[in-house]
Order: structure tokens, then C-alpha cells, then sequence
């Protein structure tokens, strides 16, 4: 387990104190569209009342440069705030038996079936149920999977992002993953309008995977996209997320290795990870 001893004990053995927050600014926050913290988690759908641990979640503020918050207007489905958990930090827990998800958010993806805008995904994640598709985000159009960011257990754990041929394995609980697709061999060149999509990278814990693939993604335009939900993609049964969610960023362009160093140091430090980093 990738987690400091003290996560769940204080130095004198009493209950956990959760650490200072630590002092971060998002790099390059021109590309940042969306960033949602848990600990941001309000109960009222006006974004005006914090969450206190076991409350409904209708209300996430983006600290990024989107135009959409997280919002879930129908009570039955929305996810859970709770407290105590990595790091003692906060975490949105969802049950997809339950059907917890936010709505749509402005994230969206062109037709063709060579055509995906190029982006960056970044989750802390914990707890998570593999069976069936347990999706970061995703969309109810035919072949949602175009937008989607997912996880399933066919053969080994796996992570799937835009299309089926872009996918790894391995995934862990607890995990910092980040998820990135461009043109070209090397996906760390940024990149803000590339359309042709042949490799992604995933970073699973500190490790890199690169994957080149010439499958193309679904023809489908993907309209908008929902988070913690992805039931338009092929087989994906009821398509929603099962497990804790800390904290996610989506960046509107690929990234380069500064950058995703600097992100990941913080993600390590507030949630408590131990594991060296590896090569990028």
C-alpha cells in the first residue's frame, strides 16, 4: 500500500489529524478546465452550505477555467461526502447499485472517426469495485467511450480511456493515475489542438505505460460529458462509478513532464502516497 504508517494514527497514537493542506497552484491553469476537490463538496445545489461527513453531494465548485460545476439536482442520485479518508482527507463516495454521478459538464469531442481533442486527466481514486465499466467520466451517446475514462476487470485490472485501444492494466487501490492521449510518439509534446489521435500515456502510482494505437476512436460527437457515469459505451452495463473519489483535474491539452512532476509531488504529499517516481 503506497501510504505513509500515520495515515490512520497521530504521533501520540490518538485519532488522525489530517496534515496542512499543502501549498500548490495548478500549473499551467490556462489549460485547467476543471478541478474538483472533494473537500469542496456542498449539500445544497447553490454551492452556499458545506458538506459534513454522510451528506448528499449536489454541489462541486470548479476551480478550473470550464464553465460547468458539478451539480446533481435529483437527491436519490447523488454521491456521498465522507471524511477519514487517505491521509484523512476527504473522498466522495459512490455505489453504482445506487447510480450516484454529476451532470454534464462542457467537455466535449468532435465527429470523425479520427478525430479527438487532446487532454490530460488526473484522479486520486481509492476502494474501487472492477466489475462491470466504473467510469471517471463518459457520456450517454452511442459510444460514450469516445469521452470516457474507465475501469474494468475482463483480464487483469485495466484502465480504458477514449477508446478501446488505449488501454492498460494494473490499476490499484488506493492509486494517483494520470490519463493522457495526443498524435505522435511522444505524448508529453504539449498540445492543444492536435485532432489525430495515435498514443496515450498512463501513470499509474509513479509508473508510465505509452501506448500506440491506430484504431480509431468512435465516429460519434460527443455533446457534453457526465462525470462518475459512461453508460453509452459498448458493453458498459450500468456504467457508473463504484468507489472514493478525492480529486480530479482535467486539462484541455496534452502536457509535458514538468508539469505533470509538479502535480503529481502535490497529489503525493496531501493524500499521502509513498513510492519514487518513475522515468516519465
Amino acid at each position: 500500500m503506497p501510504l505513509r504508517y500515520d495515515t490512520f494514527l497521530g504521533s501520540s497514537g490518538g485519532a488522525w489529524v489530517p496534515p496542512p493542506e499543502p501549498e500548490f497552484t495548478p500549473p499551467r491553469a490556462d489549460l485547467l478546465a476543471y478541478w474538483f476537490r472533494a473537500q469542496d463538496a456542498c449539500s445544497d445545489i447553490s454551492g452556499t452550505i458545506p458538506c459534513t461527513n454522510g451528506d448528499p453531494i449536489a454541489f462541486i465548485p470548479n476551480l478550473g477555467v470550464g464553465t460547468s460545476n458539478a451539480i446533481q439536482t435529483t437527491t436519490i442520485n447523488r454521491p456521498v461526502f465522507k471524511t477519514g479518508g487517505l491521509n484523512g482527507r476527504s473522498y466522495i463516495e459512490c455505489a453504482a447499485a445506487s447510480q450516484q454521478y454529476f451532470e454534464d459538464i462542457d467537455l466535449t469531442q468532435p465527429s470523425g472517426v479520427a478525430s479527438a481533442r487532446p487532454r490530460t486527466i488526473i484522479v486520486v481514486t481509492d476502494n474501487i469495485n472492477l466489475s462491470d465499466f466504473r467510469a471517471i467520466l463518459g457520456s450517454t451517446d452511442t459510444n460514450g467511450g469516445k469521452a470516457g475514462l474507465y475501469f474494468r476487470s475482463p483480464s487483469g485490472a485495466q484502465v480504458h480511456y477514449l477508446k478501446a485501444g488505449f488501454r492498460s492494466r494494473d490499476i490499484v487501490n488506493p492509486q494517483i493515475l494520470f490519463a493522457q492521449n495526443r498524435r505522435g510518439t511522444n505524448p508529453y509534446t504539449e498540445d492543444t489542438y492536435t485532432t489525430a489521435i495515435s498514443s496515450a500515456v498512463y501513470r499509474l502510482n509513479g509508473i508510465s505505460t505509452i501506448i500506440n494505437n491506430v484504431d480509431n476512436a468512435s465516429s460519434v460527437a460527443i455533446t457534453a460529458t457526465q462525470l462518475l457515469r459512461c453508460t453509452g459505451v459498448a458493453g458498459g452495463g450500468n456504467g457508473y462509478f463504484d468507489g472514493h473519489l478525492y480529486e480530479l483535474l482535467i486539462y484541455d491539452g496534452a502536457l509535458n513532464t514538468n508539469v505533470w512532476s509538479e502535480i503529481e509531488a502535490y497529489l503525493m504529499e496531501k493524500y499521502g502516497f509513498v513510492f519514487t517516481p518513475g522515468a516519465f
